[in-house]
């Protein structure tokens, strides 16, 4: 009998999902109903990604805006102080850039995750995004970054830059963490985010709000849902949090 359940679910907490057709009580209530008296957390998908940097990059303690592009793309505001309710996802995937823009499986056209999730990037690549993703890091070696392709990944880079400034409009945060397939370019291609990021009042130059590429969790399953569940549990008062020195990092 588990002690403690968490699961990770794509399109989790939205009131009404053009994508999933999830019933999000439902879930939950057949949960309970299968596991009684027990435990239980359910989360978006990109809380588990999220919930995982947490884990694995101590240094990124601070309130920080944190984004997923995978198969779609997500979001999430996570303040890693706060005890009721740490990580935050948002849909950011589904801001509009263009009317004119590609159509998203939203229904709408010119959304963030039409133009820089790995759907996107496969076919700005020409290659099925299944092959995509289980290269890895490896990902530009592979298809080949033409004079043509490189634009192609510029605009796509600057248009998330102006998603990631819109948001942070909204709410400003000091850091940015930005998980997938952008962390295998060079840096001269990563720029074009911070170009885009330019465009906005709280991303302008001079307020110096760093960005950090990660590579993707993705593949790498069960790891995000158990940093999920862990997340979880220690959020709960399951376990003590870990002692942390004056500047955030771990103590000891």
């Amino acid at each position: 009998v588990p002690r403690r359940i968490g699961a990770a679910v794509p399109g989790h907490g939205a009131a009404a999902n053009p994508i999933l057709a999830l019933d999000a009580s439902a879930l939950e209530e057949g949960v309970g109903a299968v596991f009684p008296g027990i435990p239980f957390a359910i989360g978006n998908a990109v809380a588990a990604h999220a919930a995982l940097q947490l884990q694995a990059d101590g240094a990124a303690v601070e309130r920080h805006l944190f984004l997923h592009l995978g198969h779609g793309v997500g979001g999430a505001w996570v303040e890693p102080q706060a005890l009721a309710e740490p990580i935050r996802p948002i849909e950011i995937g589904h801001v509009v850039l263009g009317l004119d823009g590609p159509l998203c499986r939203c229904g709408h056209r010119g959304c963030l995750e039409a133009v820089a999730s790995t759907r996107a990037l496969a076919l700005l690549c020409d290659m099925p995004e299944a092959g995509l993703v289980a290269a890895g890091a490896d990902w530009p070696a592979i298809v080949g970054l033409t004079p043509a392709r490189e634009a192609a990944l510029r605009q796509v880079l600057t248009q998330l830059g102006v998603a990631i400034g819109n948001a942070l409009n909204v709410m400003p945060v000091p850091r940015v963490v930005i998980s997938g397939w952008p962390a295998s370019l060079p840096d001269a291609l990563r720029d074009a985010v911070r170009e885009g990021l330019s465009r906005s009042l709280f991303g302008a130059p001079g307020l110096g709000v760093p960005l950090r590429f990660l590579l993707s969790a993705t593949g790498t399953e069960p790891r995000p849902a158990l940093a999920f569940a862990m997340h979880d549990l220690v959020r709960a008062g399951g376990m003590p949090s870990p002692a942390r020195d004056a500047t955030g990092r771990l103590a000891g």
